[in-house]
């Protein structure tokens, strides 16, 4: 084993990176695998993997491993498969994974109209609300000090649903998050599906978000379902346009499939 400067190993990583032979959202090998790989000590591929963390190139990521950030400094929001982990559902996409940065408490309310209309709900019926910041932490070692937040996050969940599943009305619901309440007392597999549209920043977004209120804005909406077709939660997010962007996959349809047989 030899021990190159880390930084040639580094610099050799962000080239791929940049030149997109590694996609955001792409894994890197373990440390001791490409440590192999390249004939060093592991010592030299964890303070590589250090220097690129502070480039914001890349992230460690729990169970997961090393993965690749865009290097353009936005985050995608990737239209993927919804995942699981020990704390329970999530979708996950290719930029940053966010922290929960603010918790504005469990409470009741009214949904805005059209967050009660993908509820199917009545205007004015009251909902429980779920409100919080996501984002990055204050962290000196990467060069922020203060907290950033990225993303406002608001669930709403209908009256009906906090009755036979009172646990979605605490801060804590349990292993699992409200997901797994849900199916486990009104039955699974949950479906969802997203909605996103753009807007104008409005005072109080501006505010949380530490943006412009000539800033654009994009709002995903992302509906949850019981397998009979009833709305249990939608989850509302605000993100500034100038930080996201939407990348996802477009898959064939059958119609489509390769190679053809009719002879066109």
């Amino acid at each position: 084993m030899t021990t190159p400067d880390p930084t040639k190993v580094a610099a050799d990583l962000r080239q791929r990176i940049l030149s997109r032979e590694f996609e955001p959202g792409h894994v890197l090998p373990r440390e001791d695998d490409l440590a192999s790989q390249l004939g060093v000590n592991r010592s030299t591929v964890r303070r590589a993997y250090r220097l690129l963390r502070e480039q914001h190139l890349v992230e460690p990521r729990k169970n997961r491993g090393t993965v690749v950030l865009d290097p353009t400094g936005r985050d995608r929001l990737t239209r993927s498969a919804i995942e699981r982990d020990a704390r329970g559902y999530y979708l996950q996409s290719g930029g940053r994974r966010h922290q929960l940065l603010h918790h504005y408490g469990v409470q009741l309310g009214e949904a805005p109209p059209d967050v009660a209309h993908l509820l199917n709900i009545e205007p004015g019926a009251e909902v429980v609300i779920r409100d919080r910041t996501l984002g990055q932490p204050r962290n000196l070692a990467e060069g922020r000090n203060h907290d950033q937040p990225m993303i406002l996050s608001t669930t709403y969940l209908p009256g009906w649903v906090a009755e036979e599943v009172p646990a979605v009305k605490k801060a804590d619901p349990g292993p699992g998050g409200i997901y797994d309440r849900i199916e486990e007392t009104l039955g699974g597999p949950l479906a969802w599906h997203m909605i996103v549209t753009a807007e104008l920043a409005t005072a109080e977004t501006s505010k949380r978000l530490s943006i412009a209120r000539t800033s654009a804005v994009l709002r995903q909406q992302r509906v949850t379902s019981l397998p009979d077709g009833r709305p249990v939660e939608v989850l509302d997010q605000r993100v500034s346009g100038d930080k996201f962007e939407i990348d996802h996959p477009i898959p064939r349809a059958d119609s489509a499939a390769w190679p053809r047989t009719d002879g066109s």
